[in-house]
């Protein structure tokens, strides 16, 4: 296999995993109704402390729907990429560069997958700004009682890894939300999902 194949089939590769991540983001993202259902006592929308409750309310609704996006993205994109490997394996590689030379000209595929990772870089930054500020807040709150228990595990690897869940669970729910953005704005290159699932089986 050349160089240029190879290459080829790597991006066809990245193309089919990115893919059954957007698609399995989507579905957590379509959880959030429900999750916002079972929360709605919660939720007060007059001024005052009520009111700061709802917003944190509000956050941990998008939490945990970040938490379905990223779960089932990865689930997706998991399983997609065992389907990609099978199918690549037997596909000549003449055709899998026309499939890349037709999906670098599909204009619904690259708006969708630029929406999407506005949506990633968008999500992923707020997260990880409201975990910055978190784990400050906790800090500092645990210096101002010295002789309290420290609540707040500072280990660097600990610190770390959730600011990078944060990361991870932001954008997978903003990749989700620039997918469903495309979806509901752009009809006219709404991806058809006989297509989508007759490129990847067949």
């Amino acid at each position: 296999m050349t160089e240029s194949n190879s290459h080829s089939y790597w991006k066809l590769f990245k193309h089919i995993v990115l893919k059954g991540f957007q698609g399995g983001a989507l579905l957590g993202l379509a959880s959030a109704p429900y999750i916002a259902y079972i929360n709605m006592d919660k939720f007060v929308l007059t001024p005052g402390p009520d009111l700061m409750s709802s917003l944190s309310t509000g956050w941990k609704v998008a939490e945990e729907t970040s938490l379905k996006a990223a779960s089932w993205g990865l689930i997706g994109g998991a399983i997609s990429g065992a389907i990609g490997i099978a199918k690549l394996s037997v596909m000549n590689p003449l055709d899998v560069q026309g499939r890349v030379e037709a999906l670098s000209e599909n204009k619904g595929q690259l708006e969708m997958d630029r929406l999407a990772k506005y949506g990633a870089v968008t999500g992923g930054t707020l997260f990880a700004l409201k975990q910055v500020a978190t784990t400050v807040s906790s800090m500092h709150s645990s210096s101002d009682a010295p002789d309290s228990v420290n609540k707040v595990d500072t280990d660097l690897f600990n610190v770390t890894s959730s600011l990078l869940g944060a990361i991870v669970y932001g954008a997978a729910l903003g990749t989700a939300a620039g997918v469903a953005s495309h979806l509901i704005f752009s009809p006219e290159h709404r991806p058809r999902i006989s297509k989508m699932l007759t490129n990847l089986f067949y």
